[in-house]
């Protein structure tokens, strides 16, 4: 496997890096004790770092060509892809054996850990596995090769849980600054009005002076009574 300019090859006796020199060549290889027969790369672990995935081992990436130390994944098999399957933004992996009929998904916890194993019936020895989105809907599919017995496609039924993104508060004051030579107080309207949520849920306003900790008013345009100078109003 081929990503961002390096090798990823394994086998039975372990997993072979060989770093890019961006040139066409490459360094020599870099040897890791591993389970599997072959190899994929994503940030398991979610430290923005890429790491390695055997069919029955994880290499964890330090980030800068090396990995760690080789464990135990708790699977077996042959062949491994990743992806993210479930659409939580977290990788996921897919595994098969030669010998079985079918493929086992297992999905991130986003640690470097993983659910349970839930298999899929795929026919006869698989010999390769591939992610892509066959159909079109934007979710990840599963085809996997078995000789002289064809293809199995599985296309990805999941519905993935929508992200709750936070609402963008944009707040205006008018005036900004109280100046009120007769009377140490002044009305000043605050106004939310530019404010939004992504998903277009219902907002709730609050207005807090200087850091306090219950607000001073509440709605998506306001007054508050502030005292003559600069004041910290936030929404």
């Amino acid at each position: 496997m081929a990503v961002g300019g390096s090798i990823f090859f394994g086998a039975s006796h372990g997993v072979s890096v060989l770093l890019g020199r961006g040139d066409g060549a490459f360094e020599a290889a870099l040897n890791y004790p591993a389970g599997g027969y072959s190899v994929a790369v994503a940030d398991l672990n979610g430290d923005g770092k890429a790491d390695l995935a055997t069919s029955s081992s994880l290499l964890f990436g330090n980030g800068d060509g090396t990995f760690q130390a080789a464990i135990n994944s708790g699977t077996s098999g042959h062949l491994v892809a990743a992806g993210d399957f479930n659409g939580d933004g977290k990788p996921d992996l897919a595994v098969a054996s030669l010998n079985s009929s079918s493929v086992s998904v297992l999905l991130g916890k986003g640690d470097g850990t993983f659910q349970t194993a839930v298999n899929y019936g795929v026919g006869v020895g698989p010999r390769a596995v591939a992610v892509g989105d066959f159909n079109g809907d934007g979710r990840p599919d599963l085809a996997l090769a078995q000789g002289d017995y064809g293809i199995s496609v599985l296309l990805n039924t999941c519905v993935a849980a929508s992200l709750n993104h936070p609402p963008v508060a944009d707040a205006s004051a008018t005036p900004a600054r109280v100046i009120s030579p007769n009377n140490p107080y002044a009305r000043v309207v605050v106004d939310g009005s530019r404010s939004h949520d992504i998903e277009s849920d219902p907002l709730q306003f609050s207005w807090f002076v200087d850091g306090a900790a219950t607000a001073s008013a509440t709605g998506r345009v306001a007054v508050v009574v502030l005292s003559v100078g600069t004041h910290d109003v936030r929404l």
